[in-house]
């Protein structure tokens, strides 16, 4: 799975060099994607496990699921608290949430499987 992500990310790396010739150092996205996953113990060994990609566009948020984890549970916080809240099942593909107009700071998008393991990503806005 990390080697489909490292692919990815490659080839929007060499198409937006292909897109400037120049050289010029783009200007990076102002809202890149979240990746949710969950750490295991820190070590030679241990292994990160992205189960889900976040997109930010204004106030939607779009969780594009990338591994089977069935029923889902989805939630939008930050420090005031929860903000929004879904729940899905990973073979939907992908499920919408929207921050409140007043949502700010670090964002965390906690996603919880039926066995109650937790995978998070952060952003900021």
């Amino acid at each position: 799975m990390q080697k489909t992500l490292t692919l990815l990310l490659l080839l929007l790396l060499s198409s937006t060099l292909l897109a400037n010739p120049d050289g010029d150092t783009p200007t990076p996205p102002k809202n890149p994607p979240v990746e949710i996953k969950k750490s295991t113990l820190p070590g030679p060994r241990g292994l990160v496990d992205v189960v889900a990609v976040a997109t930010i566009s204004g106030s939607v948020v779009t969780v594009t699921f990338i591994e089977p984890l069935g029923d889902v549970t989805l939630t939008l916080s930050n420090w005031s608290g929860e903000l929004d809240y879904a729940v899905s099942n990973t073979a939907n593909g992908s499920v919408l949430m929207m921050l409140p107009a007043d949502a700010s700071g670090e964002i965390t998008i906690t996603l919880t499987d039926l066995a109650l393991n937790q995978y998070v990503g952060t952003f900021n806005l």
